[in-house]
């Protein structure tokens, strides 16, 4: 049975690294904020696409959604070539897009571990300010009791990357 097995979690949980390193292994991965076509930032209010800022400004970010295309998703999950192929990424559109995937991996990790990542990743500026942090921070736990109740499994990546990587394929081997 094919599997479309979507990677994800709140910034800083740990998606970039996961998807860097599932491709590594030869795992048909995407880092879906990459794909072209897929994502759109929109105005809250007007639904319009609006151009990204570099989501450090709180008032900003909680105007805004951002969110991936799901007949565009559709379409690539379809065409996917493996077997299993993962999917990483982490949209305010999440609960739209959960009935794609035949599997969901929640990626946790303590908060010290999330705002560590924040500030010193350099391919992205999302989350670098403390407002922001504690923003991402506070509708942490909530987002994942919620998916937690829809059926993620949940693996913690305040672990080595050795034991991500093995709780994932874990994950995936599952039958």
């Amino acid at each position: 049975m094919r599997q479309s097995i979507l990677i994800t979690g709140v910034s800083g949980s740990g998606k970039s690294e996961v998807s860097r390193q599932l491709k590594i292994l030869g795992h048909e991965t995407y880092d879906m904020d990459s794909i072209e076509d897929l994502c759109v930032m929109v105005d809250k209010k007007t639904g319009l696409p609006t151009p990204y800022d570099n989501g450090n400004d709180l008032e900003k970010i909680q105007k805004m959604n951002w969110l991936y295309k799901k007949d565009r998703l559709a379409d690539i999950i379809a065409n996917q070539k493996s077997e299993i192929a993962f999917y990483c990424g982490f949209p305010n559109n999440l609960q739209e897009i959960l009935p794609l995937f035949t599997k969901v991996i929640l990626l946790t990790a303590s908060p010290d571990n999330i705002r560590y990542r924040l500030v010193t990743r350099t391919d992205n500026g999302f989350g670098k300010s403390v407002e922001v942090q504690e923003h991402i921070l506070n509708g942490k736990e909530t987002l994942e009791r919620e998916l937690r109740e829809k059926g993620a499994v949940t693996v913690s990546t305040n672990d080595s990357v050795a034991d991500v990587m093995a709780a994932i394929k874990a994950v995936a081997e599952q039958r």
